[in-house]
């Protein structure tokens, strides 16, 4: 080893050795103490950004620039503060592993192991990313436009144009199209299935819930659907083509693609596309401008399959319902709704009786 590459070596050490250093005394430290739970979490995150190498534990950050722009490609502070946070955590502890070692081979006069370790391009990544303060990754980082709500959707569509969209389609979405359209229902719903039942001239839809967690969605729900051109298809499905009462699809995306091109094909001018949402946004609607939304509190969270009465605020508004003809007559659901906005309802509702 030439004297040039002993002091290239000692230059990196050194500079390891700083980036181990916190540059204020607020900043966190290899030995800053994290919750498992957290420490679980920047390893997954860092596994992610840093990429991996064959054993799936081994982080290889070679390129620390990208890393940093994978890093500000976020579209939320939060997330970019907690990313960054994640990255420098590991980035610091990695460091400080790999100095210890590099102190062990140095006390054995292992100079080809040290040289080889501190060599790698990811040595270099490590000291960048360490000494990289989230603050910094702040520098530069341009905050994504919140995303295009698909209430949107909704505008401009005539009155009656879910019947459009059922007269004007066919194949092997058509069916999963109109139960979408019935009941409002998520495109993964009908990878679960949902189950048609026609009783006494009756049409029913058990769903059973997509996104349900302890605390979120509902495991089933039942929907009494009302008498319309969609249900009186719907019923001549299962009754003269005696079809399949569960209704299922093997790629849920797959019937908003079909939505859109019928959409496509119906108003070739629109702008934006028609999809399962649309028909969702549309029986939030038809069922926040209906008097059984009064008499029941619930009614619009249960039909949609929220645990959360809040969650239905992100979904179609009341002037945006064109009728009621698509309110199912009754709902049952496996869990009560739970009322998260009970203190802002309490404010709106003082507000309302000072300004009455």
């Amino acid at each position: 080893m030439t004297d040039t590459d002993r002091r290239e070596l000692h230059a990196k050490i050194k500079a390891a050795r700083d980036a181990l250093k916190p540059p204020h005394e607020d900043s966190a430290t290899v030995d800053t103490k994290l919750t498992p739970n957290t420490e679980a979490d920047y390893l997954k995150i860092a596994k992610r950004l840093y990429g991996v190498g064959k054993d799936k534990n081994i982080l290889h950050p070679y390129d620390a620039e990208s890393i940093i722009a994978k890093v500000r490609s976020v579209s939320k502070y939060s997330t970019l503060r907690k990313y960054a946070r994640a990255i420098r955590h590991e980035a610091l502890k990695k460091l400080s592993e790999i100095l210890q070692k590099l102190d062990k081979a140095q006390r054995n006069n292992q100079h080809d192991l040290v040289k080889n370790v501190v060599m790698q391009p990811s040595f270099d990544g490590y000291i960048t990313l360490a000494k990289m303060l989230p603050a910094e990754y702040k520098e530069g980082w341009i905050p994504e436009s919140k995303r295009k709500s698909k209430k949107i959707s909704l505008r401009g569509l005539p009155e009656d144009w879910r019947e459009q969209m059922a007269n004007n389609s066919s194949g092997q979405y058509h069916i999963p199209m109109l139960v979408i359209l019935a009941t409002g229902c998520r495109p993964a719903e009908l990878k679960n299935g949902v189950k048609l039942i026609l009783e006494n001239g009756e049409l029913s839809a058990v769903i059973n819930g997509a996104k349900v967690t302890k605390h979120s969605g509902q495991e089933i729900r039942n929907l009494k659907l009302a008498n319309n051109e969609i249900t009186e298809k719907l019923k001549t499905y299962l009754i003269k083509d005696n079809g399949n009462p569960i209704i299922t699809v093997e790629k849920p995306n797959s019937v908003s693609t079909h939505m859109r091109s019928v959409g496509k094909r119906i108003w070739p001018k629109r702008k934006e596309s028609i999809t399962a949402y649309t028909a969702r946004h549309a029986m939030a609607a038809d069922c926040k401008a209906s008097p059984l939304s009064e008499t029941n509190p619930d009614f619009v969270s249960k039909v949609l399959g929220h645990q959360a009465d809040d969650t239905k605020s992100y979904y179609g508004t009341r002037s945006q319902s064109s009728s009621d003809r698509f309110v199912p007559l009754a709902v049952k659901s496996t869990k009560t709704v739970k009322k998260k906005n009970t203190t802002s309802f309490k404010k709106s509702s003082k507000k309302a009786n000072r300004l009455s």
